[in-house]
Protein backbone atom coordinates (compact mmCIF):
# COMPACT_ATOMS: atom_id res chain seq x y z
CA UNK A 1 0.00 0.00 0.00
CA UNK A 2 2.79 2.44 0.89
CA UNK A 3 4.55 1.73 -2.40
CA UNK A 4 1.38 2.36 -4.35
CA UNK A 5 0.65 5.59 -2.47
CA UNK A 6 4.21 6.85 -2.92
CA UNK A 7 3.95 6.27 -6.66
CA UNK A 8 0.50 7.84 -6.90
CA UNK A 9 1.53 10.98 -5.00
CA UNK A 10 5.12 11.05 -6.23
CA UNK A 11 6.54 11.36 -2.70
CA UNK A 12 8.68 9.26 -0.38
CA UNK A 13 9.40 6.62 -3.02
CA UNK A 14 12.54 5.50 -4.77
CA UNK A 15 14.49 7.65 -7.17
CA UNK A 16 16.16 4.75 -8.96
CA UNK A 17 16.17 0.96 -9.12
CA UNK A 18 18.89 0.54 -6.50
CA UNK A 19 16.98 2.70 -4.03
CA UNK A 20 13.78 0.80 -4.83
CA UNK A 21 15.44 -2.46 -3.74
CA UNK A 22 16.80 -0.86 -0.59
CA UNK A 23 13.33 0.43 0.27
CA UNK A 24 11.81 -2.99 -0.33
CA UNK A 25 14.49 -4.68 1.78
CA UNK A 26 13.79 -2.41 4.75
CA UNK A 27 10.00 -2.60 4.33
CA UNK A 28 10.15 -6.39 4.46
CA UNK A 29 12.47 -6.25 7.46
CA UNK A 30 10.19 -3.81 9.26
CA UNK A 31 7.03 -5.81 8.63
CA UNK A 32 8.59 -9.12 9.65
CA UNK A 33 10.67 -7.83 12.52
CA UNK A 34 10.30 -4.42 14.13
CA UNK A 35 6.69 -3.37 13.56
CA UNK A 36 5.35 -6.91 13.68
CA UNK A 37 6.82 -7.52 17.12
CA UNK A 38 6.29 -3.97 18.46
CA UNK A 39 2.61 -4.02 17.49
CA UNK A 40 2.03 -7.28 19.36
CA UNK A 41 4.08 -6.16 22.36
CA UNK A 42 2.30 -2.81 22.62
CA UNK A 43 -1.13 -4.40 22.27
CA UNK A 44 -0.48 -7.05 24.93
CA UNK A 45 1.23 -4.61 27.29
CA UNK A 46 -1.27 -1.78 26.95
CA UNK A 47 -4.63 -3.27 26.06
CA UNK A 48 -4.87 -6.65 27.81
CA UNK A 49 -5.80 -7.03 31.46
CA UNK A 50 -3.31 -9.78 32.35
CA UNK A 51 -0.59 -10.10 29.71
CA UNK A 52 1.63 -13.16 29.93
CA UNK A 53 4.95 -11.95 31.40
CA UNK A 54 6.95 -14.65 29.58
CA UNK A 55 5.48 -13.62 26.24
CA UNK A 56 6.19 -9.95 26.96
CA UNK A 57 9.78 -10.78 27.96
CA UNK A 58 10.30 -12.78 24.75
CA UNK A 59 8.87 -9.99 22.59
CA UNK A 60 10.89 -7.35 24.43
CA UNK A 61 14.17 -9.23 23.81
CA UNK A 62 13.40 -9.50 20.10
CA UNK A 63 12.39 -5.82 19.86
CA UNK A 64 15.61 -4.83 21.64
CA UNK A 65 17.56 -6.76 18.98
CA UNK A 66 15.61 -5.07 16.18
CA UNK A 67 16.02 -1.62 17.71
CA UNK A 68 19.77 -2.24 17.85
CA UNK A 69 19.78 -2.91 14.10
CA UNK A 70 17.79 0.29 13.49
CA UNK A 71 20.05 2.23 15.89
CA UNK A 72 23.10 1.20 13.85
CA UNK A 73 21.42 2.08 10.55
CA UNK A 74 20.32 5.60 11.54
CA UNK A 75 23.69 6.28 13.16
CA UNK A 76 25.30 6.40 9.72
CA UNK A 77 22.65 8.33 7.77
CA UNK A 78 19.67 10.58 8.59
CA UNK A 79 16.96 8.18 7.40
CA UNK A 80 16.75 4.41 7.11
CA UNK A 81 17.00 3.67 3.37
CA UNK A 82 18.29 6.98 2.05
CA UNK A 83 19.61 10.42 2.87
CA UNK A 84 15.98 11.58 2.65
CA UNK A 85 12.77 10.30 4.21
CA UNK A 86 11.05 7.45 2.36
CA UNK A 87 8.09 5.17 2.95
CA UNK A 88 10.45 3.01 5.01
CA UNK A 89 10.70 5.72 7.64
CA UNK A 90 6.94 6.22 7.62
CA UNK A 91 6.39 2.49 8.06
CA UNK A 92 8.99 2.01 10.78
CA UNK A 93 8.12 5.02 12.87
CA UNK A 94 4.44 4.11 13.23
CA UNK A 95 4.67 1.92 16.34
CA UNK A 96 7.77 3.66 17.69
CA UNK A 97 5.94 7.00 17.76
CA UNK A 98 3.42 5.97 20.38
CA UNK A 99 3.95 7.34 23.92
CA UNK A 100 6.39 5.49 26.17
CA UNK A 101 3.60 4.55 28.59
CA UNK A 102 2.14 2.45 25.77
CA UNK A 103 5.35 1.05 24.29
CA UNK A 104 7.34 0.62 27.48
CA UNK A 105 10.36 2.23 25.81
CA UNK A 106 12.21 5.42 26.63
CA UNK A 107 14.01 5.56 23.31
CA UNK A 108 15.93 8.70 24.25
CA UNK A 109 17.65 6.68 26.98
CA UNK A 110 17.81 3.20 25.43
CA UNK A 111 18.31 3.99 21.72
CA UNK A 112 19.30 7.66 21.34
CA UNK A 113 19.98 7.48 17.57
CA UNK A 114 16.51 6.00 17.00
CA UNK A 115 15.09 8.82 19.14
CA UNK A 116 16.98 11.40 17.05
CA UNK A 117 15.72 9.74 13.84
CA UNK A 118 12.13 9.98 15.13
CA UNK A 119 12.84 13.66 15.83
CA UNK A 120 13.93 14.17 12.21
CA UNK A 121 10.73 12.53 11.00
CA UNK A 122 8.61 14.70 13.29
CA UNK A 123 10.18 17.79 11.69
CA UNK A 124 9.00 16.86 8.20
CA UNK A 125 6.55 19.44 6.80
CA UNK A 126 3.01 19.04 8.13
CA UNK A 127 3.94 16.07 10.32
CA UNK A 128 1.36 14.98 12.89
CA UNK A 129 1.52 12.13 15.37
CA UNK A 130 -1.10 9.39 15.35
CA UNK A 131 -3.08 10.86 18.22
CA UNK A 132 -2.76 14.43 16.95
CA UNK A 133 -4.39 13.34 13.70
CA UNK A 134 -7.52 12.18 15.45
CA UNK A 135 -9.79 14.89 16.79
CA UNK A 136 -11.71 12.23 18.71
CA UNK A 137 -8.90 11.59 21.20
CA UNK A 138 -11.23 12.12 24.12
CA UNK A 139 -13.57 9.50 22.69
CA UNK A 140 -10.96 6.76 22.81
CA UNK A 141 -10.15 6.93 26.48
CA UNK A 142 -11.55 3.50 27.24
CA UNK A 143 -9.52 0.45 26.24
CA UNK A 144 -12.32 -1.20 24.27
CA UNK A 145 -12.86 1.79 22.00
CA UNK A 146 -9.13 2.48 21.87
CA UNK A 147 -8.36 -1.00 20.49
CA UNK A 148 -10.76 -0.51 17.61
CA UNK A 149 -9.54 3.02 16.93
CA UNK A 150 -5.87 2.02 16.98
CA UNK A 151 -5.86 0.53 13.48
CA UNK A 152 -7.90 3.43 12.17
CA UNK A 153 -5.44 5.92 13.64
CA UNK A 154 -2.48 4.12 12.10
CA UNK A 155 -4.12 4.01 8.66
CA UNK A 156 -5.03 7.69 8.86
CA UNK A 157 -1.50 8.57 9.98
CA UNK A 158 0.09 6.73 7.08
CA UNK A 159 -2.29 8.15 4.49
CA UNK A 160 -2.00 11.70 5.81
CA UNK A 161 1.78 11.51 6.16
CA UNK A 162 2.16 10.49 2.54
CA UNK A 163 -0.17 13.14 1.22
CA UNK A 164 1.08 15.80 3.68
CA UNK A 165 -0.49 18.64 1.71
CA UNK A 166 -4.01 17.56 2.61
CA UNK A 167 -5.87 18.72 5.68
CA UNK A 168 -5.99 16.41 8.68
CA UNK A 169 -8.71 13.82 8.28
CA UNK A 170 -11.05 13.63 11.28
CA UNK A 171 -11.80 10.30 12.91
CA UNK A 172 -15.31 8.96 12.55
CA UNK A 173 -15.31 7.62 16.13
CA UNK A 174 -18.25 8.39 18.35
CA UNK A 175 -18.19 8.76 22.10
Amino acid sequence: MLIRLSKEFGRFGSLNESEEYEILRWLFWDNQKLSGFMATYRFLRTFTERPNKDVLAFLRRRIDDFLSVLEKQVSSQPFVASERATIVDISMCAYLSYPSDETGYDLAASHPKVHEWLGRISKLPNWKSQYDLCLANACIASSSIRRVADKLLLAIAIMTRLQMDSPTMPCRATC
